[in-house]
């Protein structure tokens, strides 16, 4: 299937019934049935292209066991979808797949995926997620402004954490770094307000701009001693923190690193 569907039945379509049969579904081929709540896939799909359903009604997804590949925002904008459950084949989540699909609470993962694209779950309705141990990379912004997220692991093939990662995650309360993790990107955690407790792993060497900025209910901060910077606003507005661990290596404090920490013995 190819192309954008029928511009009037798009408006006015319920449901989407895939027949047998067909094993690709094309760039934008169902972009903006707004009013379809349910579709239905063929076993024996392989591909759902660019944009293929964005900004339908769907409310729930599952998709065949046949699929091995997802496009760039497939199923972005879909305001009412709540529920998914993805294949087992594909091992990459492309970029924006559920970008603002506020209502997604549950998603089930592969559990041979390899990596998260980036903004894959940006401004969902999450709150808790579960990401299988074989997933090595995580893209910028992938969990972004998912309001009631309050459980997430990360998995131990993970290195890096790209900027914004949990930008805003306001319900996180505590998260758990893998020990092999080297590097937290800009404003990875910035806005987390309930944050309450980070202990970074000894391997980390760098930490972006703001990365723990406005994450009011953190007291207390441990720093391995490779951190050789400590860059701009990092933990500006970090109202609790009372007490700072610098690391032996230190050699530069960026621009407003502490400020309105007004607890900071």
């Amino acid at each position: 299937i190819n192309d954008q569907y029928d511009e009037i039945s798009k408006y006015t379509v319920k449901e989407i019934v895939i027949e047998k049969g067909v094993t690709g579904i094309g760039n934008s081929a169902f972009e903006g049935c707004y009013w379809a709540e349910k579709v239905t896939f063929p076993d024996g799909l392989q591909t759902i292209g660019n944009e293929a359903f964005d900004r339908n009604g769907l409310k729930e997804l599952e998709i065949p066991e046949s699929v091995s590949y997802i496009g760039k925002s497939a199923f972005s904008w879909c305001r009412k979808l709540e529920e998914v459950k993805l294949p087992e084949n594909p091992t990459k989540l492309s970029d924006k797949i559920f970008y603002e699909c506020n209502a997604l609470e549950k998603v089930v993962l592969p559990n041979n995926l390899e990596s998260i694209g980036d903004e894959v779950f940006y401004e969902c309705g999450l709150n808790k997620l579960e990401i299988p141990e074989s997933v090595s990379s995580i893209g910028k912004e992938a969990f972004s402004e998912n309001a009631a997220l309050e459980e997430i692991n990360i998995p131990r093939k993970i290195t890096k954490l790209n900027d914004k990662t949990f930008f805003r995650c306001r319900s996180l309360t505590k998260i758990d770094f893998p020990s092999n993790l080297e590097s937290i990107g800009n404003r990875a955690f910035s806005g987390c307000v309930n944050l309450q407790e980070i202990k970074i792993p000894e391997k980390v060497s760098v930490i972006g701009v703001g990365a723990f900025s406005y994450c009011q209910k953190i007291k207390d901060i441990r720093w391995p001693d490779k951190i050789k910077t400590i860059n701009d606003r990092m933990f500006e507005g970090c109202e609790h923190l009372e007490k700072i661990h610098m690391p032996e290596d230190l050699e530069t404090i960026g621009d407003a690193v502490f400020e309105d920490c007004v607890n900071i013995e």
